[in-house]
Formats: structure tokens, sequence, C-alpha cells
């Protein structure tokens, strides 16, 4: 299983599909950056709700390591690049709407 993750405006999708093994879960449930609850948001709000996880993950880089997947599919800094990725996205298109499939 997987994310994917892309931003919309109008029905139509504005940025590539971003996506990254579900296996990072439990360090988006860590940084408090569950997509779930980003799904439904636009881009101002939540680029920096995602630029606050990548700086936990960066601060505590220790409690995020320990939680890479033990099968090598999902890692912390394969996370922050996919989280960097949509970052970057949602400071483009402020007004869009990221949605989580």
């Amino acid at each position: 299983m997987s994310y994917d993750v892309w931003l919309e405006k109008d029905g139509h999708a504005v940025t590539e599909d971003h996506n990254y093994t579900y296996n990072i879960f439990p360090m988006l449930k860590l940084a408090d950056c569950e997509m779930s609850k980003l799904n439904g948001q636009t881009g101002e709000v939540a680029g920096p709700w995602i630029r606050s996880a990548i700086l936990v993950m960066t601060v505590a880089w220790e409690q995020f390591e320990k939680l890479n997947s033990p099968n090598g599919w999902g890692d912390r800094r394969g996370c922050m690049r996919w989280l960097e990725e949509i970052a970057r996205d949602c400071e483009t298109h402020p007004k869009a709407i990221l949605r989580v499939g």
C-alpha cells in the first residue's frame, strides 16, 4: 500500500502524484502530519503543517530513524524528501486542494 498525494484546482490535478509507501505512517503520526488530516486542506494550510513535520523529523531524527521500515520500504530520509516535494507544491499552489488517495 502507498500514499498518493497531489493538489487539484477545480477538480483537475495541478501537480504530479507524489507516491510513497504507507510504511511511513508511524513517522507521520509522530510528527503530527497524518495525511488524513491534510486531505482537503488548501496548499496554504497544508504547506506549513508539512514544513513543521519536516522540522520535527530533522530535530528529533533519532526517534524517527527507529521507525524506519524493517523491510527497507520507507525510511526517515525518503519520507522527508517526499514531504519536501509536497510542501513545495503547496507553496507553488496555495489555493489548490491537497488530495490523498
